[in-house]
């Protein structure tokens, strides 16, 4: 009933068959970002900085042992992030999807949200696991008390 109305008004709604997967690999991406901006400063200058959106990629990939220990797989995009060399990712990232001229680059360029949360939750996760999670660590010390 919901997908028909949203049909019916116009959008194309699409199922997840498997939410809380499609979920926690979209949870470790923010990770992933939310630990460049302790280390940047700001969204908007972790969003401009190569460097950050390479340093991105290695945290993604040092997470997916996290996300496979929850029991869930990476998604397409997670895969794929995993396959491409950190830097084709910094380079993608930087002048596709966060080109100062895009619209996810001026979303997140006024983005003031308080990291640390979502990766003191990852932090404990590793340890709770006992997954080796080295730049998500060091992390922790970035973290506002």
């Amino acid at each position: 009933a919901l997908r028909s109305l949203f049909n019916g008004a116009g959008f194309k709604a699409a199922m997840q068959a498997d939410i809380q997967g499609w979920l926690r690999n979209h949870f470790i991406m923010n990770v992933a970002m939310e630990i460049e901006v302790l280390r940047s400063g700001s969204f908007k200058a972790a969003a401009a900085s190569r460097e950050a959106l390479v340093n991105m990629s290695h945290s993604v990939r040092e997470m997916i042992p996290i996300l496979k220990a929850k029991g869930s797989r990476p998604d397409a995009q997670t895969k794929l992030l995993s396959l491409f060399p950190p830097k084709l990712f910094g380079f993608i990232m930087g002048n596709l999807v966060f080109s100062p001229k895009g619209m996810p680059y001026a979303v997140v360029e006024h983005n003031h949200y308080q990291v640390g949360a979502s990766v003191k939750e990852m932090i404990a996760e590793a340890k709770k696991r006992g997954i080796n999670a080295p730049r998500l660590f060091a992390a922790e010390s970035l973290i506002a008390k």
